[in-house]
């Protein structure tokens, strides 16, 4: 492991904080997600009997929206988009959650990755896509940092990974976190980042969603008087006005025909700041990479459905406790998370 003080993250224009070079980056929380076969069978089992994903068109998914609670949680909501994925080649566009934002002295406009061999899968080391590399040497070096540390520190991204390569043997993967982004930036940035995935793929006869999904790891609103967030009251009524809100929001900005004017008003909109959306940068600028990687290829035009939309306390826990596998947080009117699963296809 190569450490370098956080006094020293900015050394000209490229940003190093620290690598594992060699390493399997280790599995963070082992209480919300389901990591051995007892528990995945259980889980699997229970998907598959109760939950129908549905199918809003013939055509090939290319991009997702999933939330990355407890597998309790929402583990029947991510399974609506995970198990639709054909493609063997994810791009994770995960959250840079408070704990690294505070480790990385709080950045911005960034994408950080990583330099992790592998990642921990409940079946097996699972390996990570040639694009990484790609994107470390070819992106601008200002926009980058590189950190195994931080993203041993978040649990956006990992929390795909058990159904992932359940569903799908052999999956890769390119782990992103995306910081929190002003639009010009952000749009700068899905650009570059777009015309690389595209030269990537291109290269190698790779087709969006027959060979790579775009996955955007998202919970919604985070609501509570736990969470210092009751812009909509208190109670049932803040809960139901707050839910409300979140819906509209999806319903007004990604459902149906997706523009770049759609994404900038689902970041922009003046409901994300009565809110706590911690994937209110990860789903945009994801959509942003994805919309310039299908212009690219002069695909038409992809649209949104939403699939579901719930919340922690409407939905309650799975009844799957035990064996290890439980939640990390309360469900109640003080404290409750969305969970939107939306699907992009042509």
């Amino acid at each position: 492991m190569t450490i370098i003080p956080i006094s020293l993250l900015a050394l000209g224009s490229i940003w190093l904080v620290e690598t594992d070079k060699g390493q399997q980056r280790p599995i963070l929380d082992h209480i919300g997600y389901a990591w051995n076969t007892q528990q995945l069978d259980r889980l699997m089992d229970f998907l598959e009997t109760n939950v129908q994903p549905e199918v809003s068109s013939s055509s090939l998914p290319v991009a997702g929206i999933c939330p990355h609670d407890d597998h309790l949680f929402a583990a029947d909501i991510s399974y609506k988009i995970l198990s639709r994925i054909k493609a063997k080649e994810i791009i994770i566009f995960g959250v840079t959650h408070r704990t690294a934002r505070v480790f990385l002295d709080q950045p911005r406009n960034k994408i950080i990755l990583e330099t992790h061999d592998t990642w921990t899968g409940p079946t097996g080391p699972i390996a990570v896509s040639e694009l990484r590399e790609e994107v470390h040497e070819k992106l601008n070096p200002e926009d980058i940092i590189v950190s195994d540390k931080a993203h041993q520190m978040e649990h956006s991204i990992e929390a795909m990974l058990p159904l992932l390569q359940t569903l799908l043997p052999g999956v890769k993967i390119t782990p992103l976190m995306i910081t929190e982004m002003e639009p010009k930036p952000m749009q700068a940035l899905g650009a570059q980042l777009g015309a690389i995935i595209f030269d990537y793929m291109n290269e190698r006869n790779l087709v969006p969603g027959r060979d790579v999904f775009f996955l955007f790891s998202c919970d919604a609103n985070h609501y509570g008087e736990d969470f210092k967030n009751t812009h909509y009251g208190s109670g049932s009524e803040g809960h139901s006005q707050a839910v409300n809100a979140d819906r509209a929001l999806l319903d007004e900005t990604l459902n149906g025909t997706l523009e770049i004017e759609r994404i900038l008003s689902f970041l922009n909109d003046p409901r994300q700041t009565h809110a706590i959306w911690c994937g209110r940068f990860s789903v945009s600028f994801g959509l942003m990479t994805t919309l310039n990687v299908l212009t690219a290829f002069e695909m038409e035009p992809i649209k949104g459905h939403i699939l579901e939309y719930s919340d922690s306390y409407t939905h309650g826990v799975l009844p799957l406790q035990g064996d290890g596998f439980g939640i990390t947080a309360p469900f109640s009117l003080q404290h409750w998370v969305g969970h939107p699963a939306v699907l992009f296809q042509p």
